[in-house]
């Protein structure tokens, strides 16, 4: 493991824990789920091959989708998004035995006939908790790496620790649990691992919180508005949740400061057109494109705020730096 605080050395080996049980309760489900399925699915390996493609499938895109969208996440809303996968795979795993004995076996096993049926009836049923198995290794190897140094064998770390879990999952799903409580205990067992890794989640998260002074919270939205500044949702709200932190904590972190946040965000935003028209703007770009370049809902907008900010407007700005 790389070398670390001894806070940070705590924080990864928790975390890596709580991923060690959910790789575990992932292979219990997938025991007893490969089982329930196969009652529609068929015994045969092309109907097992079926099932467990299927499963794949579900991880993969899971993995691919969070793997978009966990870069815009701060480690602790990583963290909450980690915790809520794995709720509502504990969710559907309560209603699992339900849906795939009464609902699929019973209620469509007439339609059994057709491979590609059931490929399709098994990949929906699988959809929901597969993909948000998918979507904790990348949720949590962005809560997980705080810079890059190092990150590979982190991230290395997860890969390994999550199948070993699950082969441990499997192991004793297969061998011991199934046999002795029956399917619906041993997803429940399952059920009850996920709550605890979801738990474990939002208790590291609001830990890291709890490690970042009000400077280095409000340093660190700062520099998310600099990089966003093009996004005309940017706000209060999206700042809020792209770190896990309440709206109303996030004016008050500004509260020390000059500006509020909204009007940190125009006067950012303002400065950067008022440099764009300086440095001469091409031609054909027209002011109202300079405005929606830099978040500006239009040229009106702008030139209110510039009007505001620098007691002049676009239009003379541009006219003088092309006298010039």
């Amino acid at each position: 493991m790389t070398s670390a605080p001894p806070s940070d050395r705590v924080r990864q080996t928790t975390l890596f824990g709580l991923f060690f049980l959910s790789g575990a309760a992932a292979l219990i489900y997938q025991t007893a789920w490969h089982r329930l399925l196969g009652l529609f699915a068929g015994a045969d390996t092309i109907a097992a091959a079926l099932v467990v493609g299927a499963f794949l499938l579900g991880l993969g895109i899971g993995s691919l989708a969070a793997g978009l969208y966990a870069d815009r996440l701060s480690r602790r809303a990583a963290l909450i998004a980690f915790a809520i996968c794995e709720v509502g795979i504990a969710a559907f795993a309560v209603l699992s035995p339900w849906l795939y004995y009464d609902v699929i076996y019973k209620g469509l096993l007439p339609l059994a006939e057709s491979r590609g049926v059931i490929f399709a009836v098994v990949f929906a049923g699988l959809l929901w908790p597969t993909f948000l198995m998918g979507c904790s290794l990348p949720f949590l190897s962005k809560a997980i790496v705080s810079r890059i140094a190092g990150s590979a064998q982190l991230i290395g770390w997860l890969y390994g620790l999550n199948p070993l879990g699950a082969g441990v999952g499997a192991f004793f799903g297969g061998w011991y649990l199934i046999g002795t409580v029956g399917f619906d205990k041993a997803v429940y067992l399952g059920a009850f691992l996920n709550l605890v890794v979801a738990v474990g989640g939002v208790l590291a998260a609001r830990a890291e919180q709890s490690t970042l002074s009000a400077a280095q919270q409000l340093a660190r939205i700062k520099a998310y508005v600099h990089e966003h500044l093009h996004d005309r949702s940017l706000g209060p709200a999206t700042i809020a949740a792209a770190f896990g932190l309440s709206t109303r904590y996030v004016h008050a972190l500004f509260e020390t400061e000059p500006m509020t946040v909204g009007r940190y965000i125009r006067s950012l935003r303002v400065h950067a057109c008022r440099k764009m028209l300086e440095s001469g703007a091409p031609a054909e770009m027209s002011l109202t494109d300079v405005a929606l370049t830099w978040g500006f809902y239009d040229l009106s907008h702008m030139s209110r705020c510039f009007r505001e900010e620098f007691g002049t407007t676009p239009s003379e700005v541009r006219a003088l730096a092309a006298a010039h």
